[in-house]
């Protein structure tokens, strides 16, 4: 960062009319202050005094901009540091796209590697430097513009992004810079009062996310109590229909619990005031902060579960959906790995905060000579999908369902709700519009529309089912329970069944998923074997890698065809009538296109060379081994099956699905009904 002076502006509240008088007024103030005698104290060029002085501060101002000197210069000033900075450091900041130009030497300096390095600037000793401030809403100034250009004035490079102008509040620019630094700081009093201002401006300025009204309450929570720093807490079983208003919190369990709630402490928890700095860190810290939003009480799996009593996490898991959607607020310790990390104050940083330098110089106000200054700063991103949040099963649900999450990030905390992906808890120069935050808000207020519902289904399950599978999971058998909150929370909009994560509605597309087989890379485990429980036809049977839903898009409103019967509870086993092939049948006439097996074991099997073809005279199709079921045709008129195996009778097992060619060949075939379990 680089900070400079400009004449001192009284603090005094201005309508937009005012702020453009107040602006031009400073550069009438500025244009008659000359740099004084002292100015190179301060760590600046003759050139850069002259931009920040008299006329150079209007042509900074003015659509055209102050030109400052050729870019060969700029690597000859060491001693002034605005051009040590431009020339050396990082001017773009972070960005979603690799750059190669970061800075103003790149455009001389190659880098070693000539296939990846910049491509030079010609005639540099005709190429100069220009800067223009640019203004935003309300005259208010928001960035510089730094632009590299020919003699004759033609664009050579400017960086993706500009430079931000940033102040602190108490800076009298505070009024016409909106920018403030980082200033969060968990551990002050002041940070955390901060906390409190962020549901009131949603309620408020969102007409369309519900106001934190009492919601029926979970069956238990813990009650927070005192005052800081000696707050105490117990756990609270609710009595029927209570109602009230509460946080919940997601995070990281990092491994087994040592504080946690089971059949044998149950009775004391409720009884026993618990003082907070016996908790783990999370915990300690999320009931600082559930205290700072004015709530008495705050859901934790591990203090509100039994966590050894099979009927209770069984009765509480069914029930996550509620728990989280009638929170108040959903607290997200989003860069703590395990329960002790903590999250008021970091301890992992993976969003890049860039360099900075620090430049002073005096001005001239009302009152004589002093110092004020503004910081510019590079493009500061705050992604989330790195963090360790976004890396778990189990926090998919919880990040999905509540109304609001407050998400506690390495940078600064921000409020998420079902209007914005970031509400601010300052004005500080982090560019949240550009930041990627994970999971994204694919369900807003206005719920689901009745028009194209089945069209909105497959695009939001497409994204949640792929982004889930990526996440980790301690137990394999986990995978099918972590999303069910996801699954009754959209059910009640879109008003049908979802067996094993394949909606009733439009069960051919979901059931034609596929998996990147991860065990490819030596990091991975390799999968060789389904989740106990759950039945093939699932991709939940998988009990780790990436789930693909694209066959579900690029079916689009097609319905297939086949047709799926899912039975009665506990719908194991479904019914599929389709046109059934003889897998050794398809091979021998080479119309195979793409197979894709679910799990390791089933890649190496070779089921269609000891099949048997399909003979009109003497076989059967039931005594094949390996089958073929169509689901659907393909725009380029092929067709899509599940491959299964025979395992007795009519019943049949999954092991993938294959592409195969010549679409009306295959779907003259007769339709029979079979049994996939």
């Amino acid at each position: 960062m680089v900070l400079l002076s400009l004449p001192l502006i009284p603090r005094i509240p201005f309508s937009e009319h005012d702020m453009t008088e107040v602006v031009t007024g400073a550069l009438q103030h500025i244009a008659s202050t000359g740099p004084s005698a002292n100015d190179n104290d301060h760590g600046l060029c003759r050139r850069c005094l002259d931009m920040l002085h008299g006329r150079g501060i209007i042509d900074l101002f003015s659509s055209i901009g102050f030109k400052h000197s050729q870019l060969i210069s700029f690597g000859h000033r060491p001693k002034c540091q605005l051009c040590r900075f431009l020339w050396n450091e990082d001017l773009i900041g972070s960005s979603n796209q690799p750059q190669l130009v970061h800075r103003l030497r790149d455009l001389i300096d190659p880098y070693h590697d000539s296939r990846t390095g910049p491509r030079k600037v010609s005639q540099t000793d005709q190429s100069w430097v220009l800067f223009k401030a640019l203004k935003g809403p309300g005259c208010q100034w928001e960035n510089i513009q730094v632009q590299v250009q020919s003699e004759k004035g033609r664009l050579l490079w400017e960086p993706v992004h500009h430079l931000r102008v940033v102040v602190p509040t108490t800076s009298p620019f505070a009024t016409f810079i909106p920018f403030r630094p980082l200033e969060w700081n968990g551990e002050s009093s002041h940070s955390l009062a901060l906390l409190k201002t962020l549901m009131p401006y949603c309620e408020k300025s969102h007409d369309r996310c519900q106001p934190t009204v009492p919601q029926p309450l979970p069956t238990r929570l813990l009650r927070i109590s005192g005052k800081p720093p000696c707050l105490k807490v117990h756990v609270h079983t609710t009595f029927e229909n209570q109602m009230g208003r509460y946080a919940a919190l997601s995070y990281c369990w990092g491994g087994p619990q040592e504080v946690r709630l089971t059949t044998d402490n149950l009775d004391s928890r409720q009884e026993i005031l618990l003082d907070t700095k016996e908790l783990p860190k999370t915990l300690e810290d999320a009931i600082l902060t559930t205290y700072h939003l004015g709530l008495e009480f705050i859901w934790v799996d591990a203090l509100c579960i039994i966590q050894n009593d099979p009927a209770d996490k069984e009765r509480e898991i069914n029930r996550m959906c509620s728990i989280y959607e009638n929170s108040a607020v959903t607290i997200v310790a989003a860069t703590a790995s395990s329960v002790k990390d903590g999250f008021l104050k970091p301890v992992l940083t993976l969003n890049t905060t860039h360099p900075s330098c620090t430049i002073s110089l005096p001005c001239k106000g009302q009152n004589g000579e002093r110092f004020g200054g503004v910081v510019i700063a590079p493009q500061h991103l705050h992604h989330t999908a790195e963090l360790p949040i976004n890396k778990r099963g189990w926090t998919f649900q919880e990040a999905f369902i509540p109304p609001r999450l407050l998400v506690f990030g390495d940078l600064e905390p921000f409020l998420r709700c079902r209007t914005s992906d970031s509400v601010r808890i300052s004005s500080s120069f982090i560019n949240y519009p550009s930041s990627r935050i994970e999971p994204r808000r694919i369900m807003d207020s206005s719920g689901i529309t009745e028009r194209n519902k089945q069209q909105q289904l497959r695009v939001l399950w497409k994204y949640i089912v792929e982004q889930y599978s990526l996440r980790q999971f301690s137990f394999a058998e986990d995978r099918p329970l972590a999303i069910k909150g996801v699954i009754d929370f959209l059910s009640k909009d879109f008003g049908c069944g979802c067996h094993f994560g394949i909606w009733t509605n439009y069960p051919i597309g979901h059931l034609l998923w596929t998996t990147t087989l991860l065990w490819k890379n030596e990091n991975i485990m390799p999968t060789h074997s389904h989740v106990p429980g759950i039945p093939t036809w699932s991709w939940m049977s998988i009990p780790s890698g990436e789930i693909d839903l694209s066959h579900l898009e690029l079916l689009g409103h097609h319905r297939g065809e086949a047709s799926v019967d899912f039975g009665d509870p506990p719908h194991y086993q479904i019914k599929i009538t389709c046109c059934v092939l003889n897998e050794a049948q398809v091979y021998e006439e080479d119309e195979c296109v793409e197979w894709w097996p679910d799990l390791e074991a089933d890649e190496d099997e070779d089921f269609g060379t000891n099949s048997p073809i399909l003979d009109d005279g003497d076989s059967s199709w039931e005594d094949l081994e390996l089958f073929l079921l169509i689901l659907a045709r393909t725009a380029n008129n092929n067709v899509l099956a599940i491959r299964a195996v025979h395992e007795g009778g009519n019943v049949h097992r999954r092991i993938g699905v294959m592409e195969i060619r010549a679409a009306d060949k295959w779907l003259s075939s007769p339709k029979r009904t079979v049994i996939l379990k």
